[in-house]
């Protein structure tokens, strides 16, 4: 049929020369000797049905819109997979992988998967399903595996047992064009009463991917580009350095880490000053799921609830307590207050960090060359700030010699000892409905570090005196905890009025929105919405210090991931 399609096509581009163009209402074309016509469908499918040798009738189908002609190839891709109930054409949730599908819990059999992309729109998806690489393509939105009618979804009904599901984005149709990141799923189906919403069959326990041997050797090279833990399983090694949360631990909900630059999951190309190579080590990862509407102390300001979070940042230690400007990338899940509604925004660029207090809340610090221009006496009292312990605490207290004596208590982490043992820091951006110094104007996050390894010395505050010079204590930077996650949604990309946002473009690195970027870089950061609620979200949590806060997998308070056994050390600086 294909071929008798396209041989009539040739022959009416031979034949006509009258510009013509095809319509819903299937214009009919008669054929005059000698007559030629060229034919347009406005980006539609072009289907021509021969009526006799001269006469043609022309109709276009599908609703097929071009993606814009300057998205990179590393924004190209598809981030995630959304399970749907075909009758309903409504989702049931997110299908990430190790999820598991009941078929016993579900309110229908006919399903259908939906593959999200970024930009929202493009030019065709490709599926493959189990042992098919080539299961279905599809050119028009919504990109669906078992195919849909203009959003009406085919019904389609996994077997029992595990598969794989494989779906690579394109910037033409018929898989043409540049192509995309491909994702790539296993989930398993069964009928006998698992979780009626696709999840996670399990949490990888934190900071490790395999059970640290004394004696373990420390490996002798790595990819800087990937995430991984302080052990290395497959090679039976250890590293120096820990990268915190594992980021595939909410995949099932954002898609793999670096997916919009190619999937590096480690860095990205709007880095500040010497981050991807001197302190590559520095990068960590907090992520939380499941939050609900806890709003903490910033409920005044939203409308929406923050219920899921991942957030790649940057923070090396001692390093970077006198540097004010860090580089982000942040991945929210965005509900309405009643959970009816729920999107996913994406956006990243430089944190600013503000000014440097120590101790905490105390006095400003001034660093020549770091600070804001003008910082009046009410903006230094308030956010954005960071901290740090002072060499030099209240009556001339030695605060170094109490904490290399706190040092010698073994291998329990800071925050498991007491109050007393913490040597905390505490980081946090300026709200993106403040902008006091014009950064963070999409998003902010706050964060606590338990184990800081240096103090201030505020007579010489750029060369902060570490505690533990060999890093060989648990005052090494492993504990980190994330406690206040803020995104602002535009009002004004809202187009049509209905109080949700589907938005694809770029930001510079302090949150604007601008035009005109072909690949991404220091002022070209992808910001991207899908379905997300318009208005400020946050989550912030009302614990103390963030000891109560429940994280990944049941933890309660943070997470140290120096998982180095017994009297070994294997974390060095800078960390």
């Amino acid at each position: 049929m294909k071929q008798r399609i396209l041989t009539l096509i040739l022959l009416v581009i031979g034949l006509f020369t009258v510009p013509f163009v095809a319509t819903g209402q299937s214009p009919v074309l008669n054929l005059l000797g000698g007559e030629k016509a060229s034919i347009t469908c406005q980006g539609q499918k072009l289907v021509l049905q021969r009526e006799s040798n001269t006469k043609a009738s022309a109709s276009c189908t599908g609703n097929q819109t071009l993606p814009p002609t300057n998205t990179p190839a590393a924004q190209l891709a598809v981030v995630s997979f959304t399970l749907v109930n075909a009758d309903t054409n409504q989702d049931i949730g997110p299908l990430g992988n190790g999820a598991m599908i009941n078929l016993a819990q579900l309110p229908t059999r006919n399903l259908n998967v939906r593959a999200n992309t970024t930009p929202a729109t493009v030019g065709s998806v490709r599926f493959g399903l189990d042992n098919n690489a080539n299961f279905k393509l599809e050119n028009t939105a919504p990109y669906a595996l078992a195919g849909d009618n203009n959003g009406d979804y085919h019904p389609w009904t996994p077997s029992v047992g595990t598969h794989s599901l494989t779906a690579v984005a394109f910037s033409a149709i018929d898989a043409g064009g540049t192509t995309g990141a491909e994702l790539r799923i296993s989930f398993e189906v069964v009928n006998d009463g698992g979780s009626a919403t696709p999840a996670p069959t399990s949490v990888p326990t934190p900071g490790s991917t395999a059970t640290p041997v004394s004696s373990m050797p420390l490996c002798p090279d790595h990819d800087a580009t990937k995430w991984h833990g302080l052990v290395d399983k497959a090679r039976n090694c250890h590293y120096d350095h820990t990268h915190n949360w594992d980021p595939t631990i909410v995949d099932d909900l954002f898609g793999p880490a670096g997916a919009l630059w190619g999937g590096q999951s480690i860095s990205y190309p709007w880095e500040t000053n010497h981050e991807n190579h001197h302190k590559h080590s520095g990068y960590k990862y907090g992520i939380n799921r499941n939050l609900g509407c806890e709003f903490g102390g910033t409920g005044f300001m939203a409308k929406n609830c923050v219920d899921a979070f991942r957030v790649e940042y940057h923070n090396a230690g001692q390093l970077d307590i006198p540097v004010r400007f860090h580089s982000y990338f942040l991945e929210a899940r965005i509900c309405t207050t009643d959970g009816s509604k729920c999107g996913v925004a994406r956006t990243g660029g430089w944190a600013d960090f503000g000014i440097l207090k120590s101790p905490y809340p105390g006095s400003w610090i001034p660093l020549a060359g770091q600070d804001p221009a003008t910082v009046s006496d009410e903006q230094a009292r308030i956010e954005p700030y960071r901290t740090d312990n002072p060499l030099t605490g209240d009556n001339n207290f030695n605060n170094l010699t109490y904490y290399r004596e706190r040092a010698l208590s073994g291998k329990v982490s800071a925050s498991k000892q007491g109050f007393g043992f913490h040597n905390q820091s505490y980081w946090s951006t300026d709200y993106p409905t403040r902008n006091q110094y014009g950064y963070n104007k999409t998003a902010s996050f706050k964060f606590w570090v338990y184990d800081d390894p240096a103090l201030v010395d505020r007579n010489d505050p750029f060369n902060p005196v570490t505690i533990c010079p060999n890093y060989d204590c648990l005052y090494n930077n492993s504990e980190h905890l994330i406690y206040e996650v803020t995104v602002k949604v535009p009002e004004n990309l809202d187009t049509d009025g209905d109080g949700i946002v589907t938005y694809s473009g770029y930001t510079d690195r302090q949150g604007n929105i601008v035009q005109g970027c072909t690949a991404m870089s220091t002022d070209c950061v992808p910001l991207s919405f899908e379905n997300v609620p318009v208005g400020v979200a946050t989550w912030g949590s009302n614990s103390d210090i963030g000891l109560e806060i429940v994280q990944p997998g049941g933890v309660v308070g943070p997470v140290d991931f120096d998982v180095s056994p017994g009297k070994e050390w294997w974390i060095a600086f800078p960390n």
